[in-house]
């Protein structure tokens, strides 16, 4: 979703039951081929809306320290939600099998161990099903997997009140949940990851991101400011008939 600087952004957008958008957050990092299609935002993602005050995590967000330093005592509900890829079952096939087993944990423990972060209750959206697709920067290399982990809705200590998993497909988790903030029980690590990452993970995020931003500048690079915008809102020529 582009800005008023002509920049895309990968944006959260909380509405209420009317329609109404309460706020906006933009994802802060782009996660690896991500880099090729969008930027980073700068909002702390905290909305207030009415007498709530919520707080945006989008996918690995709920990954980094700076996102649980951000929303930590702040709110009283975190709402977001991933489209976590797993990772392919590529030679040697022992290896990434034990490699996925572990970004499955992963990925279906996040939501919930988040809360214990920040002190709040987490309601976590997830996308479901299989993805294939080439893979930015390996153009003979083709991607096949599926999304990871699952809906969560999450207690502010993290107990799980309901979930639904992944391979369950599509459809809803839903529980009663109260929400408001509480006194973190984890302490945020003083690191980058709230949860260490493997080896190919780490290895894809640092090289597609180099791949990504390469791509984004090249393909963005001299468009005119809001040609965009002001293509969208031109009135239609009109119409002439010759005689």
């Amino acid at each position: 979703m582009p800005r008023r600087d002509r920049e895309a952004r990968n944006a959260f957008l909380l509405v209420d039951p009317e329609g109404t958008v309460l706020g906006r957050h933009d994802k802060d990092l782009p996660t690896m081929w991500e880099n090729c299609f969008y930027v980073g935002g700068d909002d702390d993602g905290v909305i207030e809306a009415g007498p709530l005050t919520m707080g945006a995590a989008v996918c690995w967000e709920f990954m980094r320290t700076q996102t649980a330093r951000r929303l930590r005592g702040r709110v009283d509900l975190v709402v977001g939600g991933s489209g976590w890829w797993s990772n392919p079952p590529w030679p040697p096939r022992a290896v990434t099998r034990r490699l996925e087993a572990r970004n499955a944990r992963l990925a279906t423990s996040v939501a919930e161990r988040f809360a214990r972060y920040v002190g709040a209750p987490v309601v976590h959206a997830a996308h479901a099903g299989p993805i294939e697709c080439p893979l930015p920067g390996l153009p003979f290399v083709t991607y096949r997997g599926h999304l990871e982990g699952g809906a969560v809705i999450a207690d502010a200590q993290g107990r799980v009140l309901a979930r639904r998993d992944r391979r369950a497909g599509a459809g809803f988790a839903l529980a009663d949940v109260e929400p408001g903030r509480v006194a973190p029980a984890d302490e945020i690590p003083d690191r980058f990851w709230l949860h260490r990452r493997q080896v190919l993970a780490a290895a894809f995020w640092h090289t597609q991101r180099w791949h990504g931003r390469r791509f984004y500048a090249r393909h963005t690079r001299g468009r005119p400011p809001l040609e965009l915008e002001a293509r969208r809102t031109a009135a239609p020529e009109p119409a002439t008939t010759a005689g």
